[in-house]
């Protein structure tokens, strides 16, 4: 198995969503999937994305769950950020799909 993690920053889709509830699933999934697309969430964190950003990095996960809300608003104890960690099996399911962005940039010049 592989362990990502996901950042929650305050104010973020994913502090305000359980996804222990809901599972991670792409906010436009039906958004054709493109080198371009996957530029523009990386670059922009755009929420009109088939994608969904995971980290092999506790630390990476952990930063943007501090520092990454939108809100600008720092997590308090009442408030607190998030910081998911999603293991998965390496027989994936048909329909989902893992991408190394890097590679798949490099890939395509």
């Amino acid at each position: 198995m592989a362990t990502f993690y996901k950042g929650a920053g305050v104010g973020t889709h994913w502090h305000t969503k359980d996804s222990r509830r809901e599972g991670f699933t792409a906010r436009s999934p039906k958004v054709t999937p493109t080198i371009e697309t996957i530029i523009d969430h990386i670059s922009t964190s755009t929420a009109n994305s088939p994608y969904i950003s995971l980290t092999r990095s506790y630390a990476v996960a952990w930063h943007y769950a501090m520092w990454g809300g939108t809100t600008g608003i720092i997590p308090t104890r009442n408030n607190p950020c998030y910081v998911y960690e999603i293991e998965i099996d390496y027989s994936l399911p048909t329909e989902l799909k893992l991408f190394d962005p890097i590679k798949e940039v490099a890939l395509s010049l």
